[in-house]
């Protein structure tokens, strides 16, 4: 497992995973938002999607140490 570290740029892309200390963020969709899922563990289904401004949630993965999980 390859994960990027908070100094990295961050690059936003469908589909991706990030794992912070309270869990995951699957990347929905990123268009003008992202669309966005919180997630106690990889797989979680019926989970309400969330949208926030792109560069909000940038700022919110470095802030929260979010590592990418590929």
């Amino acid at each position: 497992m390859h994960t990027k570290t908070k100094g990295d740029p961050v690059d936003l892309a469908k589909g991706q995973l990030w794992k912070t200390r309270e869990g995951f963020i699957e990347v929905v969709d990123v268009k003008r938002l992202v669309h966005y899922r919180i997630l106690k563990h990889p797989g979680q289904r019926l989970v309400r999607t969330q949208m926030s401004n792109v560069a909000d949630f940038q700022d919110y993965l470095k802030a929260h140490s979010a590592e990418l999980v590929e």
